[in-house]
């Protein structure tokens, strides 16, 4: 369920994204089309943050901020606390522009990933691997804990992968955004360049990003099909 729920949500059959794109065009600026077409060709769901058990909005909120400023399309959040209207001042506005699913349990959240073909990574202090040694070059979903406990011991459980984040310092821990902006800029990094989707989904995120910034998508585009039927 997206957390942006000011407008209903974009929905592709409803509103084919060539016809939508073609509708809205001539209310977004040059200059705003072509920044939007830039941002979707850099959108990648290669690697999945997944926030689990945060007590704190302002951390939760602060990883939708990087991971979205980084290129990345979609966001999980597993039993978390955080209030997201009073979070929306950490994030920008961040959540408009991801997909961002909430779920009642890891397992369930876990489930459907593995179903999609990612593996679960997570971060631990007592990890086997280390971060610039972290495989990303198959679709991988990143598990980052709560505050104080950090991931939950059965979510470590089914985690393939057990990472550390390397740490000179006398502390043992960074916090969760931090650790969570460390771990996304090294997938970043390791990111291949970007291709054009195959199977559309490049076409319906702008056609989706157009209908979050026009004010009056939704009945621009139903006046649209209704000249349609006449």
């Amino acid at each position: 369920m997206p957390l942006y729920d000011e407008i209903p949500p974009y929905d592709s059959d409803r509103y084919p994204p060539e016809q939508t794109i073609s509708v809205l065009r001539p209310y977004i600026s040059d200059e705003r089309f072509e920044r939007m077409a830039r941002v979707v060709s850099h959108r990648t769901r290669h690697v999945i943050p997944v926030v689990e058990g945060s007590y704190d909005v302002g951390n939760a909120m602060a990883i939708l901020r990087t991971a979205e400023g980084l290129g990345y399309a979609e966001v999980h959040m597993v039993e978390t606390v955080a209030q997201v209207e009073k979070g929306k001042r950490s994030s920008k506005g961040a959540e408009k522009w991801l997909d961002v699913h909430e779920w009642p349990s890891s397992d369930e959240c876990l489930t459907h990933l593995r179903q999609r073909g990612y593996r679960v990574a997570v971060t631990a202090v007592d990890g086997t691997t280390s971060l610039p040694d972290l495989d990303f070059s198959t679709p991988l979903a990143v598990v980052f804990g709560n505050e104080l406990e950090g991931v939950s011991a059965h979510t470590m459980e089914r985690a393939d992968i057990r990472f550390r984040i390397p740490m000179l310092g006398f502390v043992e821990s960074y916090n969760v955004s931090v650790a969570a902006a460390l771990v996304l800029y090294q997938a970043f990094l390791a990111r291949p360049e970007p291709s054009p989707s195959s199977d559309n989904r490049d076409r319906i995120l702008l056609a989706e990003y157009m209908y979050r910034s026009v004010r009056a998508a939704r009945h621009l585009l139903d006046r649209a099909r209704a000249e349609e039927d006449m």
